[in-house]
């Protein structure tokens, strides 16, 4: 099993996760900032505003011939007391 591969295929969801969750919080027609701000305050944001979350996900594990040998999906849901 390529675990490279594997590796750069949860990188590349992980990092589709993240934009997407960051795209929420951005202002598109704010000035710009200093990246520190502009980070604490998305975690801030993110911390007050956010009540509940959810998504869905899939992965699949491929051999060197690109055949599928493993696969798993499944939902995840977040929800703040």
């Amino acid at each position: 099993m390529d675990t490279e591969r594997c590796t750069k295929y949860s990188t590349f969801s992980l990092a589709l996760f993240a934009g997407a969750l960051l795209s929420l919080f951005t202002d598109a027609g704010a000035e710009p900032r200093n990246g520190s701000d502009v980070g604490r305050e998305l975690i801030e944001k993110f911390v007050t505003e956010v009540r509940t979350m959810s998504g869905r996900f899939e992965q699949k594990l491929v051999d060197e011939n690109d055949d599928i040998t493993e696969s798993s999906s499944g939902r995840f849901e977040l929800m703040r007391p």
